[in-house]
């Protein structure tokens, strides 16, 4: 465990400063110290007051005094008097040449309000952003940092060398704020190099807070020992997973959720806390005995991996069973090498006989270790493959010997074939990729996959919850092991791993019912449904005159641009450009997808309907970026439309990669688990223009679930 001191204000709605940098510090397995600069009060929506704090320089005396960070983070310091302290903070105790600092230099909050004075700004340009190893401004800061510099070419659009060389310290210029809106670009500028991370910009509502995450994330990861890049690009891999998992906090943007509590070998912890995150669990890392008293009564499952055993983690192993409800809380061993040496078998067999453990998760080798009461010659952390009859009749004895009382017990043996038994039944599961065998972890992460299932369900379906993980797990493994080189790179293996084990956020996009009065009905309704939350609103009509097209096509972008959602012109490519739209979508008889990227450029979004698997894989072949797929149903607003069946739509599923929408008389009531599972969102038109006032908020709930 590291200690990361964050400088910083404190957000009253918990989604940023904080509250934020302290979710993603815990999300590591590390300890926040915290400074507190100024208390906002703020919620989703805006800061409506901001007040210094007058002892920050107590507070930094107060924990260097006793406690040595390892990293610090600052954010917002708001104040002169406060930027000052920092600084002589910084400068007395010779912390610059000790430990990295990373600076996330808040100036203007994501709602508008100004978190800096003038005078501070001033005192941050020329004192304290030299003591930083890295400072992280967005490109509205970055415009400021460049005004400030009396060397800069005002010609460029990124730092210039003379830049660097006025501020000392590298700078990661991150690219929330560009027009692109299909790639999100971070860049890293150091004195040597220029390095850009480039990533699939998520089209996300809720990010609130996704600054404070970042920063405090690549502090973690310095105080790892990582090297800079190194650490930027594994905390750009853990904001994204947050982002992803964002939520919704009162009626602006939610904040991002990092927060993740596991217990597992270091070797793998990165891994295992990231793709538990990815496949929708929310772990937590403790190692300390003194909270597991408040920390085990909050989650619904434990998971405990011996891969880097020390007698402290085994008594701390044993203190977070003693808090452990059995009934209640599932319990997941993972006896990594206990067939390498009798230490971990020893310990491995005394954590079964708690009777708390539910599943036990362990190779072939281990299994035998456990159920033989003896290690094996040669053995370490790897597996020789036995018979699938050998390893069905291993799981079923492993029951047997280790489940101790009336509660569920369920032995998982892995492999190129998995084996799982209860005691009365076996299930053989066959899939995956051999490249799960050839990178570290990947054992590790099935346990918080299956824990995550396991989680999600109630007692008497545990068994299918622990089918299910592993199913996920083998197919996410089989699909990334399709995206990888000839070569068989293992580092972009694990990368596409984490990418098909992430959820797609299952949305709502709204089409315009050009039957409705514009002023009068129309757009107070299609505002009302903008600020609960859409994805994309798509303007779609034929009758009118093209200047009425363009003036209600300008309202409604405006609106859009305001919440956050792409505004999509429907067939007219040409209306598209004229009011820059983020882009049009395309039925089967209109322009070309190669005539319209040429018009609206290669950052515009294209749809495409699609009623057959050929035209799906038409469509993504031709540079599609979503499809449209009915009609499911029958639509008074396209009463000709011709239908597709349920099957249809699990067909292209299966064969495309990009979102698909479902479209297509589609309400809460006819909303189902089939469709749900086979789309990345929901068009409508009738359920909000002519359905009950809480049509949408249900279908909502619905795609959550």
């Amino acid at each position: 465990m590291k200690y990361i001191l964050t400088i910083a204000g404190s957000d009253s709605s918990g989604g940023a400063g904080i509250q934020g940098d302290i979710k993603s510090i815990s999300a590591y397995g590390h300890h926040a110290l915290t400074v507190v600069t100024a208390i906002t009060a703020q919620n989703s929506q805006e800061v409506s007051d901001i007040i210094p704090v007058h002892n920050v320089a107590a507070q930094l005396k107060a924990i260097s005094d006793d406690i040595e960070p390892n990293a610090i983070k600052i954010g917002m310091l708001y104040t002169k008097k406060n930027v000052r302290e920092v600084i002589e903070f910084l400068i007395d105790y010779g912390i610059p040449k000790k430990i990295p600092i990373v600076l996330d230099p808040l100036m203007i909050a994501s709602t508008g309000k100004a978190l800096v004075s003038d005078d501070a700004l001033d005192m941050i340009c020329h004192q304290l952003i030299p003591l930083c190893q890295l400072v992280t401004p967005n490109q509205p800061e970055l415009s400021v940092l460049k005004k400030m510099c009396p060397l800069n070419d005002p010609l460029t659009d990124l730092p210039s060398e003379a830049f660097l060389r006025y501020y000392e310290s590298n700078f990661l210029i991150k690219g929330g704020h560009s027009a692109s809106t299909k790639m999100s670009t971070d860049t890293l500028w150091t004195h040597d190099s220029i390095i850009a991370f480039q990533e699939d910009r998520l089209h996300a509502y809720h990010t609130h807070g996704t600054g404070c995450c970042l920063s405090s994330a690549i502090a973690c990861e310095l105080a790892n020992g990582h090297s800079l890049v190194d650490s930027i690009r594994f905390a750009k891999s853990f904001i994204t997973m947050a982002i992803t998992h964002g939520y919704q906090v009162g009626r602006g943007e939610g904040p991002v959720d990092p927060l993740i509590h596991f217990i597992t070998n270091h070797v793998s912890s990165n891994d295992v806390a990231n793709c538990t995150i990815a496949s929708g669990g929310r772990p937590i890392m403790a190692e300390a005995t003194e909270e597991m008293n408040d920390i085990i009564p909050q989650v619904n499952g434990l998971v405990i991996n011996i891969g880097t055993l020390t007698s402290e983690r085994l008594h701390t192993m044993s203190v977070a069973l003693n808090h452990i409800n059995p009934t209640s809380q599932k319990v997941l061993l993972d006896p990594v090498g206990c067939a390498a040496s009798h230490y971990r078998l020893h310990a491995a067999r005394k954590l079964l006989h708690t009777g708390k453990v539910a599943i036990l998760k362990a190779n072939a080798q281990e299994g035998l270790a456990l159920l033989n009461e003896e290690i094996h010659d040669g053995c370490g952390v790897d597996s020789k493959e036995i018979t699938t009859y050998e390893k069905e009749q291993l799981a079923k004895n492993l029951v047997k010997k280790y489940k101790h009382s009336s509660l569920p017990f369920i032995a998982v043996i892995t492999g190129a074939i998995d084996v799982v038994s209860d005691g009365k039944e076996i299930i053989s599961i066959e899939g995956g990729s051999s490249m799960q065998q050839q990178i570290t972890g990947t054992g590790c992460m099935l346990g918080g996959i299956i824990m995550t299932h396991v989680s999600q369900n109630d007692t008497d379906k545990m068994l299918k919850a622990v089918i299910s993980g592993i199913q996920t797990m083998n197919n996410a493994s089989a699909k990334a092991a399709q995206k990888v080189d000839a070569k068989r790179n293992r580092l972009g293996y694990k990368q596409h791993l984490l990418e098909e084990l992430t959820p797609s956020v299952k949305s709502l996009y709204l089409i315009t019912d050009e039957s409705l009065d514009f002023e009068g009905t129309l757009l107070p309704k299609t505002k009302e449904a903008l600020e609960a939350g859409l994805s994309h609103l798509q303007y779609r009509v034929k009758k009118k005159g093209y200047v009425d097209q363009l003036e209600e096509a300008s309202t409604l972008r405006q609106l859009c641009h305001q919440f956050g959602t792409k505004f999509i012109i429907n067939d007219d490519i040409t209306l598209a450009k004229h009011v820059g739209a983020d882009g049009v979508h395309l039925g089967q008889s209109d322009c070309s997808i190669i005539l319209a990227r040429k018009t609206l450029g290669s950052d515009a979004i294209i749809g495409v309907t699609a009623k057959t698997v050929e035209q799906a894989i038409t469509a993504q072949k031709q540079g599609a970026d979503y499809l449209g797929v009915g009609a499911l149903y029958h639509s008074s607003t396209k009463p000709d439309a011709k239908g597709i069946t349920i099957q249809t739509l699990k067909n292209i599923r299966q064969r495309v990669h990009i979102p698909i929408y479902g479209i297509g008389g589609i309400r809460h009531y006819n909303l189902t688990t089939d469709i749900i599972a086979n789309v990345d969102g929901v068009a409508v038109v009738s359920a909000l223009y002519q359905g009950d006032e809480n049509e949408l908020e249900i279908m909502r709930d619905l795609l959550r679930q």
